[in-house]
């Protein structure tokens, strides 16, 4: 090679090597954008409970409460939750559209979700059935089932089965395509604790809104756990197992507990450090009932029961509205009544007697006395629903009767009556009733479906509620309010 060559090479070389670097060092003083995923649960609160052994994140502005008496839990928005207390009628049900997330926790000796199925008496996905299944997906890291859970109405749920016990996330959502971020998000951050083996389950499952117990109270958590057991009987051993120091062999407690049907608890407080007492209603097979004054302590996750008492007589949900005038429900030796005691005379409204099996089940709620005090509403609660009836005090006689009324009332005058249930994919119903002839003359639902009711208002005289008219599709119902003066209606835009 000539030196002319060489020399060439080596500027071109040199001239290489100079790009180069312009280049690094170019690029190292320009600014990297690096894509950012957003956390859609930044904010957001943590639920974790050892005892159902689940954990999962929800949003901020919810809260999450557990059954009484049972295992599982339900989760309501602050809106949803101003929507409920604006009217003590209402209740805290999915199905309503008060609550956002139900989860239904249940034993099963199947070893997985089809096993499940095929163990019911009924198929709920045939053609005959209730329920939809939409797919498979993942919940906790295994395989769930998307389904809709249909019957009284209709709901987006996902259902796990996950060592023993089947899990049940239900949803507001009418249906998948009307899920949104706050769903996914719920169910990509659920886990399964697996802390301790789950197993209980409820029938006739209902909130304690007056104790409002709370996931931190692990020794509540216990007792719930305890007294769900002993609804079922391949469950014994487990509840026996949670005892301190057994007053009797497992042989006698599955003798004393064995044909219960449904143990319910009632007036859950906290009397000392460890300390509770409660109610308990132990129904059995035969549907004969016994309630017990029971006061229990909790050490190092152990049932010490204190004391148990056998109550023959006993009154609950006391309602006072003058000193004249009250009315409460009545235990007589498993047998429930709606008392009226006006001037010192009492009167039996309504009755549930046992032993009856048709009757194990049932159960008496929310006594109300109107305004004037000329009229008393009660609701008899079953397995599958309710029903509201009107008890005019001056005739002494059941004057009006309805099935799933989740609003009602009287207006302020007692010269009308209404009810609603926003019962959407069913219809639903919106009646304006008559009074004193408790007749229906208005029925504004009309050929809609009713989405929504916001209740009385006894500024305007009004009743708030919206429909749906054809096809259902969440967000689009059109707001309406009924003026009791005018006998109007007016489109709320």
């Amino acid at each position: 090679m000539n030196k002319k060559i060489a020399s060439e090479l080596a500027i071109g070389i040199l001239v290489l090597i100079a790009i180069v670097l312009g280049i690094v060092f170019w690029a190292g003083g320009q600014k990297v954008q690096t894509p950012t995923i957003k956390d859609e649960t930044a904010g957001w609160q943590t639920y974790k409970n050892n005892i159902l052994g689940i954990e999962f994140k929800y949003p901020k502005d919810w809260s999450c409460v557990e059954y009484t008496g049972a295992q599982g839990l339900i989760c309501q928005s602050n809106k949803h939750k101003q929507e409920e207390d604006a009217n003590p009628n209402k209740r805290g049900d999915v199905a309503m559209g008060y609550t956002d997330l139900t989860i239904d926790i249940n034993p099963t000796s199947a070893k997985n979700l089809n096993e499940y199925y095929k163990s019911l008496p009924y198929d709920p996905f045939d053609k005959d059935g209730t329920d939809i299944k939409l797919g498979e997906i993942l919940l906790g890291g295994e395989k769930a089932y998307e389904v809709i859970l249909g019957g009284y109405v209709s709901n987006y749920a996902v259902v796990s089965l996950h060592k023993g016990t089947l899990y049940s996330l239900k949803f507001l959502a009418r249906s998948k395509e009307s899920t949104g971020q706050d769903e996914k998000s719920i169910l990509s951050t659920f886990k399964f604790t697996d802390s301790q083996n789950i197993s209980g389950g409820g029938n006739n499952t209902q909130v304690n809104q007056k104790t409002n117990l709370i996931a931190e109270d692990t020794n509540i958590e216990i007792i719930h756990k305890y007294y769900s057991l002993l609804s079922f009987k391949e469950s014994l051993q487990e509840a026996y197992n949670l005892k301190l120091e057994p007053e009797v062999s497992f042989q006698q407690f599955e003798k004393w507990y064995g044909n219960v049907e449904i143990a319910k608890t009632d007036n859950l407080i906290k009397i000392g450090e460890g300390q509770y007492k409660l109610k308990v209603d132990l129904i059995e097979k035969d549907g004969s009932g016994k309630r017990y004054d029971v006061i229990m302590q909790i050490i190092n996750g152990k049932i010490k029961t204190i004391s148990s008492v056998e109550l023959k007589n006993d009154i609950s949900g006391e309602v006072i509205f003058s000193s004249s005038l009250k009315a409460y429900v009545a235990w007589n030796d498993g047998s429930e009544s709606v008392i009226l005691e006006a001037n010192g005379n009492k009167k039996t409204i309504d009755e549930i007697k046992r032993p009856n099996k048709e009757n194990i089940y049932l159960n008496f709620k929310d006594i109300i006395f109107s305004k004037k005090g000329f009229f008393l509403t009660y609701k008899k609660l079953g397995w599958e629903g309710f029903s509201v009836s009107v008890y005019d005090i001056k005739s002494g006689k059941i004057v009006y009767s309805s099935s799933f009324s989740e609003i009602y009332g009287f207006t302020e005058k007692e010269d009308y009556f209404y009810e609603c249930n926003p019962d959407g994919f069913a219809g639903g119903f919106v009646n304006i009733i008559s009074v004193p002839s408790f007749k229906i003359i208005k029925d504004l639902r009309g050929d809609k479906l009713v989405y929504n009711c916001s209740g009385y208002d006894e500024k305007t005289r009004s009743i708030k509620y919206s429909l749906i008219e054809g096809e259902w599709i969440e967000g689009h119902d059109i707001s309406y309010e009924y003026y009791f003066d005018s006998d109007r209606v007016l489109e709320k835009k």
